[in-house]
């Protein structure tokens, strides 16, 4: 599950700022997971969790890094992300995935 939570990273830039990064922003996988929105924060390099219908975020201690141009590395798994505008493309143990902004409502 780990491995397929965390993917992204780095801004992507657009037109008139149409700019899209998976960094400090809450994201969704379309395949799997679709009920889970996480956050990548750049500060503390952690993941948070958010399952929708839940009344709190959970923060894991994953540590993540990017290594541009494709390499995500979370919790000592690696992730090719690459740029498919105006989401990301994950690919992870032969498996794909897109990941875009997430659609649930976070709680405050």
């Amino acid at each position: 599950m780990t491995l397929l939570l965390l993917l992204s990273c780095s801004p992507v830039a657009h037109d008139a700022g149409d700019t899209f990064t998976l960094f400090d922003k809450w994201v969704q996988l379309d395949k799997y997971f679709q009920d889970m929105c996480f956050y990548l924060d750049s500060e503390t390099h952690n993941v948070s969790i958010y399952e929708e219908g839940e009344k709190e975020i959970e923060v894991k201690d994953w540590d993540w890094q990017y290594y541009p141009p494709e390499l995500l590395v979370v919790d000592d798994r690696n992730l090719t992300v690459y740029s498919n505008y105006p989401c990301w493309e994950l690919e992870a143990y032969g498996q794909k995935s897109q990941i875009c902004k997430c659609v649930i409502t976070i709680p405050s």
